[in-house]
């Protein structure tokens, strides 16, 4: 083989090279821009989640909150009955309480 060609072969390897060294290191650029990309929807993503998460657990706290106020009103609301009805039998019996009462206080002297 002559010269000129060996010379010529090897011009066109390294211009091969340099050509696969360059698509290597775009390669390397290209995976960086993807992941910094990645991170980025990721946080976002992220970001999007605790929002959605935190209006959803303070419509579970508000529901939670409602329906412990209206179990509280029922339960007041049958206190304040039984502590009518107990009242009106107190008051329904008062007088033959203290005629019993009194009996029995005259009948043990």
């Amino acid at each position: 083989m002559d010269q000129g060609r060996v010379g010529s072969i090897m011009g066109a390897i390294e211009s091969v090279e340099s050509g696969l060294d360059s698509l290597a290191r775009g390669a390397t650029d290209m995976q960086k821009s993807l992941a910094a990309a990645a991170d980025s929807e990721s946080a976002k993503l992220l970001g999007r989640v605790k929002e959605i998460a935190g209006r959803e657990a303070a419509s579970i706290v508000e529901r939670a909150r409602a329906d412990a106020e209206a179990e509280s009103a029922e339960t007041k609301k049958k206190g304040e009955e039984d502590l009518a009805r107990i009242r009106a039998s107190i008051d329904s019996n008062f007088e033959g309480a203290v005629d019993h009462a009194v009996s029995e206080i005259l009948q043990k002297r």
